[in-house]
């Protein structure tokens, strides 16, 4: 009897990864997602014109107590996934939920994230003092879980009284958030965060802009990965 021969796909890096996520050091955040997506096989030009998630220097010490309230940590991440031929992309400070793999990392570790079709892999590397991209080999983890953006963290910061949770909903209804959670933080009082439902880019900037416009409240806004 003769045995037909197993059928086996090639790799293909357009179809096969979904997501790279890598956390942060220094200002090389541009650089370093340019260098991930040139890894994978998206090719190094692939972000360009990346979104600026936030400078990292906007985050304060209650951002973090917030954050750790509703579940999460702060990270400076260089995330980009890709949707058939598109790839969307940034750079700067996420919130990230506290089941993923990569929010128990701490700022000296030199990590990378990669989402495929068959598996999710967290990559170490060696090179603490100065992660690099491609400083390997390294040891690998395969994850259960996989990285993916899901929304915002947003601090809304009042001129003057503070209204309560339910109305601070209301709000954020008003100008299209859709409010999942909301914390507080006892060193600043006029400031509530919420975790708010996935929206584009546009669609979070419209929503600072009006609160800003019609009620003199300060918003930051800073995107959420969960797993």
């Amino acid at each position: 009897m003769r045995l037909a021969p197993l059928a086996c796909e090639d790799p293909n890096p357009e179809e096969d990864i979904h997501r790279v996520v890598a956390l942060v050091h220094g200002d090389d955040a541009a650089d370093r997602l340019a260098r991930l997506t040139a890894l994978v096989g998206w090719g190094g030009a692939a972000c360009e014109g990346a979104d600026n998630g936030g400078a990292a220097d906007a985050l304060t010490e209650p951002d973090v107590a917030a954050a750790a309230a509703l579940g999460g940590t702060i990270k400076v991440v260089a995330y980009a996934s890709r949707d058939g031929t598109e790839v969307r992309a940034f750079v700067g400070p996420a919130f990230i939920d506290q089941a993923q793999p990569l929010a128990s990392l701490d700022e000296r570790s030199n990590a990378v994230q990669i989402d495929g079709r068959h598996a999710s892999i967290l990559h170490f590397f060696r090179d603490e003092a100065r992660p690099q991209v491609f400083d390997g080999p390294a040891p690998q983890r395969t994850l259960s879980c996989a990285p993916a953006v899901s929304g915002w963290f947003v601090r809304v910061s009042f001129p003057g009284f503070v209204p309560g949770d339910e109305t601070v909903r209301r709000l954020a209804f008003s100008v299209g958030l859709l409010t999942e959670q909301i914390a507080q933080v006892d060193s600043s009082p006029s400031q509530r965060w919420l975790l708010a439902a996935p929206q584009c880019r546009s669609g979070i900037d419209d929503a600072i802009k009006a609160l800003r416009v019609r009620h003199r409240i300060q918003v930051a806004a800073f995107r959420r990965i969960s797993a």
